[in-house]
C-alpha cells in the first residue's frame, strides 16, 4: 500500500485521506441525522395540524353551545337599560310630583 491516494484526479497523502475519510464519515453521519429530523419535524406538523383541527372543532361547539346564553346576555343588558332609564323618569316624576305639592304657586 503506497501513502499517496489519488481522488478525483488529484494526489492526496495518507493523512490529507485519513482526515478525508473521517470528514465523510461526519458528513453521512449529519445527513442521517438531517433525515431523523426531517422525519420527526414532519410528524411534529402531522400532529399539531390534528390538534388545530381539534382545537377549532372544540371552539365551533363551545360558540354552538353559548349562543343562548350570548343572547339571553343581551336581552337582560337591554332591560337593564330600560330599567335604568325607566327609574330616571321615574326619578324625575318624584321630583317634580314633591316640588309641586311644597311650591304650588311656582309649579302649579
Amino acid at each position: 500500500m503506497t501513502d499517496e491516494t489519488n481522488i478525483g484526479g488529484r494526489t492526496i497523502g495518507m493523512e490529507n485521506r485519513d482526515s478525508l475519510v473521517d470528514l465523510n464519515r461526519k458528513l453521512d453521519q449529519h445527513l442521517n441525522d438531517h433525515k431523523v429530523h426531517e422525519v420527526t419535524y414532519e410528524a411534529r406538523c402531522v400532529k399539531q395540524e390534528e390538534e388545530s383541527k381539534r382545537t377549532i372543532a372544540a371552539i365551533d361547539k363551545l360558540t354552538q353551545a353559548t349562543t343562548d346564553i350570548v343572547e339571553a346576555w343581551k336581552v337582560a343588558r337591554g332591560v337593564q337599560k330600560f330599567v335604568k332609564w325607566a327609574s330616571t323618569f321615574a326619578a324625575i316624576g318624584v321630583i317634580l310630583s314633591w316640588l309641586h305639592t311644597k311650591f304650588p304657586t311656582v309649579f302649579g
